[in-house]
């Protein structure tokens, strides 16, 4: 095992403790994590230098994953981390640096109610047809408050859902 494959499963794994919604790795900086909204750096940790983002990275990505993201600078993925945890993961390069930025998946998906959201978006999972928009800024809860949406449509209709 490299130095790198235990230093990701370390900080995947205090993220997951922490109740982190994202880990953030970027050269010059330690490893960040978001934790209710605020930026928190793990200062007990040394800053990232660039040997570090890159073995970090690619420890995340498969080989078909690390050539596309050398040709295309960029790449967005989910990572499956222990069997039990995803991440949406986004590596890019920042300043001649890889970077990655990593948000923790919930494992549930909360309901409507358990995210305190309006009654009124029962509405909308009853519509047969028609376009629905969920936007706002990063970290805002658009993604869970459209999985809390889908998943009502699944435990109360028969309808095939593509997303």
């Amino acid at each position: 095992m490299s130095n790198y494959t235990s230093q990701l499963r370390d900080l995947l794994a205090l993220t997951i403790q922490q109740q982190a919604s994202d880990l953030h790795i970027s050269v010059g900086h330690p490893p960040t994590l978001r934790v209710i909204g605020r930026l928190v750096p793990l200062v007990k940790m040394k800053k990232i230098l660039p040997e570090d983002s890159q073995g970090l990275a690619f420890e995340l990505m498969h080989e078909d994953q690390r050539q596309r993201f050398l040709q295309q600078k960029e790449i967005d993925f989910s990572y499956n981390f222990e069997d039990k945890d995803r991440f949406r993961v986004n590596i890019f390069f920042q300043k001649g640096n890889i970077s990655a930025a990593l948000r923790l998946i919930p494992a549930k998906i909360q309901t409507i109610e358990e995210l305190n959201l309006s009654p009124v978006l029962h509405e909308f999972t009853k519509p047969n047809q028609g376009f629905v928009l969920i936007t706002g800024p990063s970290s805002h809860g658009k993604s869970t408050t459209l999985a809390a949406l889908i998943d009502e449509i699944n435990h109360t209709r028969t309808d095939h859902i593509i997303t």
